[in-house]
């Protein structure tokens, strides 16, 4: 009769420790693309408050508001593109998520000399259409 290892339970095994690894991974992927909708969100109902606001005490307070949504959004949109695309893909795709900055500077120059202010806010809103 040949000798069998006993595995202590106390040990971790190699699986135990890549199912970890794993789901520790899958965890931040997950909880970083539910940040991004928040801050989307956030910006987004900043960007309305903006528009509406009656004084510039809450205009500021939107704006800062606004500010903080865009600075979930921004650094955790380029973690997650740097997180699904591979070393051989991650330039192009960077170089692609960058030249979106310089449209929104091309396309936004218009909106903004020629807007009147509340309506300024407004162009950031999903759906919406400025007006003439």
């Amino acid at each position: 009769m040949s000798p069998t290892l006993a595995i202590d339970p106390k040990q971790p095994t190699r699986t135990g420790c890549a199912l970890l690894l794993t789901s520790v991974a899958f965890f931040m992927v997950t909880l970083d693309s539910l940040v991004v909708v928040a801050g989307l969100a956030l910006f987004s109902l900043a960007s309305a408050a903006s528009a509406l606001a009656p004084s510039t005490a809450l205009l500021i307070a939107a704006r800062a508001m606004q500010g903080l949504g865009a600075a979930i959004v921004t650094p955790l949109s380029l973690t997650i593109l740097t997180t699904a695309f591979g070393p051989e893909g991650r330039g192009r795709v960077i170089g692609i998520w960058g030249s979106i900055a310089g449209l929104a500077v091309a396309a936004g120059g218009h909106p903004v000399n020629s807007a009147r202010p509340p309506h300024l806010y407004l162009r950031t809103l999903p759906h919406h259409q400025e007006p003439r």
